[in-house]
């Protein structure tokens, strides 16, 4: 099942390096970005950025990126 982060409490309680997603077919139609970014954008809205769904934990990101260096 997919984390729906709702409020910033929830934003800021998560692994900075967690990857979400959020959905908005007016403006954009997807935007990834870590948890970091999304907290550290001065660009962004902290009320009209949610919600945001976790496509990925930040484990998950370092594995992966650990996974792909070992290939290199």
């Amino acid at each position: 099942m997919t984390q729906v982060i709702r409020t910033v409490g929830e934003l800021e309680a998560l692994d900075p390096e967690a990857m979400l997603i959020s959905y908005d077919e007016e403006w954009m139609p997807c935007i990834p970005m870590r948890a970091g970014e999304w907290l550290g954008d001065w660009h962004v809205d902290p009320d009209g950025i949610f919600p945001l769904a976790v496509i990925a934990t930040g484990e998950q990101i370092r594995a992966a990126q650990k996974a792909l260096k070992e290939q290199e």
